[in-house]
């Protein structure tokens, strides 16, 4: 029997299309408020933002696509419970460059991250299209690992964790317009507790300690400093056993080095070079000395990063593609989850 649509899961919209240019940009910023400030980059009259969301009982799971803007969360954003969740972000277009405590962080196409919103931040981007989902910070266990020294842990799709995230958040999304609420409650239950797995956290306290566990744990902290000391802290186990996990890899220093070129260069060949410098790059994976930085990466891939950088049709500026005008009450009730969801509705 089909279900009622009355019981699938809510869902909302925010179209552009259905305000007057000089309206676009005031309607979003009343919409996330509690979230950020935002202004566009360039003429404000040509700002364009697309959003679909879902909600399953308090998390917002979206579908987002903004022309080039800026955001901003400050102190006043952090008043009263407005701190209490985290995001998850699957970058599928574009580029972010965060602005934290820790640093610049360059949120890069491909990668999933989990980011504390308890901190302070800016951010500017390119066109940018992403997945993203509001979890309050009490439904993720791993939230106890994010602070002010690492407010975002991040994977790759191309690693085994960050594609099996990125596949079932997919299946997820295309499963919730004739999916019942209480079905995709359990769903969004099984991902969260997914999530906590592969993201570090295990509920007894005994974290796994296999070679591929340590690895996921330094994959997802590389924009910060992390060492031997910190990985034995976390896994209850001594030096030496993680020196000799890694002993194959030619030790640990040299595993995160590796790691944090190869990132290097994966941002580098999607980078625009009109408005990207490759110390830009370097500096948010660790790295602070370009010559150091320049002799480390020619070892590996026997060109200059500059060179990389300058590769003609790396970057891809998406095309904006227009969406159909929706029912203006899809954006009332998104403004209204939005509230209740960042801790600012009377009701």
């Amino acid at each position: 029997m089909p279900i009622k649509s009355a019981h699938l899961v809510p869902v909302a919209l925010f179209d552009y299309q259905l305000f007057e240019p000089a309206d676009r940009l005031p309607a979003f910023r009343d919409l996330t408020s509690d979230m950020y400030d935002i202004d566009a980059i360039g003429n404000r009259d040509e700002f364009k933002v697309r959003a679909d969301g879902y909600r399953v009982d308090n998390l917002i799971f979206n579908t987002v696509s903004f022309s080039p803007s800026t955001f901003h969360r400050n102190t006043s954003h952090l008043q009263g419970d407005k701190q209490n969740f985290l995001v998850l972000e699957f970058m599928l277009e574009g580029r972010q460059l965060v602005t934290m405590n820790s640093g610049q962080i360059h949120m890069t196409k491909g990668t999933i991250y989990l980011r504390d919103w308890e901190q302070e931040f800016k951010s500017d981007t390119d066109y940018m299209r992403l997945h993203s989902v509001i979890i309050p910070r009490d439904r993720l266990k791993v939230s106890q690992y994010l602070n002010e020294q690492h407010p975002i842990l991040s994977l790759s799709t191309n690693e085994a964790s960050g594609e099996l995230i990125s596949k079932i958040w997919l299946h997820l999304l295309s499963q919730f317009s004739s999916t019942s609420v209480s079905d995709a409650k359990i769903l969004t239950s099984d991902f969260l507790s997914m999530l906590d797995d592969l993201l570090g956290y295990n509920s007894t306290n005994k974290p796994n300690t296999s070679f591929d566990s340590m690895c996921h744990y330094i994959l997802s902290r590389l924009h910060n400093e992390i060492s031997a000391s910190e990985i034995c802290n976390h896994f209850h186990i001594s030096r030496s056993s993680v020196y000799r996990a890694f002993e194959s890899e030619g030790g640990i220093k040299r595993y995160i080095t590796k790691e944090r070129l190869r990132n290097c260069y994966l941002e580098l060949r999607i980078a625009d070079p009109s408005r990207t410098k490759v110390s830009d790059i370097f500096q948010s994976w660790g790295f602070y000395e370009a010559s150091t930085f320049t002799r480390a990466f020619k070892r590996i891939y026997k060109t200059t990063p500059s060179a990389i950088l300058q590769t003609q049709g790396n970057y891809d500026n998406a095309s904006k593609s227009k969406s159909e005008i929706a029912n203006k009450k899809l954006y009332s009730k998104y403004h209204n989850w939005f509230k209740e969801i960042t801790g600012n509705n009377a009701s």
